[in-house]
């Protein structure tokens, strides 16, 4: 048993074990942007079967919570960083880290033309953790926790003020023209047409699909000017909407964790259990929740207002929380298991590499999917999607044992490294 977490070259392997798992992970759900049009699933593949079977598993297990370990993790390795003895040099270095990670994430978006880039929101995050590092590690994860119950606040509050409302409107006018019979008013109308707007993205726009198809398999240019826009809008006002606030409270539960020594194999393992039997209770139940929760058309869409009194996205949020720490709890039980030991070595390689392997992700999906390369947007099934994230998967980890046998650093952990201290650090072994 790993009760003291094996170093490798410096590193703390039960880490970079759980860094290799969030970044293998999260593809599973980055997958559907590379691979399909940004349209509900039913209008452009067949949503039956194996299709919406592999899709809601995949979903209720990992949706949301690899991105989550993976923003515990970034927590985890700003407090590495931060809690060098000399404390001045680790701030210099922690923002010049920060200020390359933000460069790389524009170079993610605009020139890999990966829109959904975490790289850049990390690095704005980042910025933010520094005032919090002294914190004792119950009031970092009280805080992540009440910006979660937060966000469900603001969630439900919006839901009951505006959504609900706009329903409310469109059942009594409805009611009135349909069942009394009534001339609707001018007011009445208006319910009708904004609610009916609402829900007009569950409606099959076709020639909106068909240009998608067509410009992302188009040139690189052509592809080029659509991830602009998109880009733009998700790396400005979009990531604090959301994302924001989404990322850094799990970065802050990261460095409370960090702090407990839950990351370094130390927690024991009762805890670890513990850890993922109440993670799973609580997430999954929600998570199930949220998923029996979701419509795919607009009387659908009506049912879930009249059913729901909060809004259960948001419910989901929080249970992305609960199954991370359950996932980790789980990740961290295997890795203190001696039977698992050459699995957990060979993982622990690929999170060694997570810079790089994000980053090749971008690169082996744009070339797979995009017109420039091999052209295979949306040509897929959904389940077809997830095989060929395992390819990439089988690609990051023989990538990575077989780079690091051989060079010290991932090639883009190398480049990072080098431009953070501006000198050439040796790259072979």
């Amino acid at each position: 048993m790993n009760l003291l977490t094996p170093k490798l070259d410096n590193r703390i392997q039960s880490i970079d074990f759980l860094r290799g798992i969030a970044i293998l992970g999260i593809l599973l759900m980055n997958i559907e942007s590379f691979a399909f049009p940004k349209a509900s699933y039913q209008h452009f593949t067949d949503f039956t079967g194996i299709n919406k079977a592999s899709w809601w598993w995949i979903w209720l297990l990992f949706e949301g919570t690899m991105r989550g370990l993976f923003s515990l993790l970034f927590g985890v390795s700003c407090m590495l960083i931060l809690s060098k003895s000399d404390e001045l040099k680790a701030v210099d270095i922690y923002y010049k880290r920060l200020l390359w990670l933000f460069a790389f994430g524009l170079i993610n978006a605009y020139i890999f033309l990966w829109d959904g880039d975490i790289l850049y929101g990390y690095a704005i995050c980042g910025m933010f953790l520094f005032p919090f590092r002294n914190l004792k590690p119950y009031w970092l994860i009280a805080l992540g926790l009440t910006l979660s119950l937060g966000l469900l606040g603001r969630s439900t509050f919006k839901y009951q003020t505006e959504r609900k409302p706009n329903y409310l409107a469109y059942k009594s006018a409805m009611a009135d023209s349909l069942q009394n019979h009534k001339q609707l008013n001018i007011k009445q109308k208006e319910d009708i047409g904004k609610f009916v707007e609402m829900g007009k993205f569950l409606e099959k726009d076709t020639a909106s699909i068909n240009s998608e198809i067509k410009t992302m398999q188009g040139n690189y240019s052509t592809i080029f000017k659509k991830k602009w826009v998109d880009a733009e809008q998700f790396q400005t006002w979009k990531i604090y909407d959301q994302a924001f606030w989404d990322e850094i409270l799990m970065m802050f539960i990261g460095m409370g964790l960090f702090k407990l020594k839950v990351f370094s194999g130390q927690f024991g393992n009762k805890k670890y259990l513990t850890m993922m039997i109440l993670g799973y209770v609580f997430g999954f139940s929600l998570k199930y929740y949220f998923m029996q929760s979701l419509y795919y058309d607009f009387d659908g869409f009506k049912k879930f207002f009249e059913t729901y009194t909060i809004p259960t996205g948001a419910l989901h949020d929080l249970a992305r929380v609960f199954t991370t720490v359950g996932h980790m709890g789980l990740l961290m039980l295997i890795f203190n298991s001696n039977w698992v030991n050459r699995f957990t070595n060979i993982i622990s390689k690929t999170g060694q590499m997570a810079f790089s392997n994000y980053l090749l992700q971008s690169i082996i999906c744009a070339i797979f999917f995009y017109g420039f390369g091999l052209g295979m947007f949306a040509k897929l099934q959904i389940h077809q999607a997830y095989l060929f994230v395992g390819s990439v998967w089988v690609f990051n980890i023989v990538f990575s044992n077989v780079w690091l046998h051989y060079f010290k650093f991932g090639p883009f952990e190398w480049v990072w490294r080098s431009l953070t201290y501006w000198k050439k650090f040796p790259l072979k072994r």
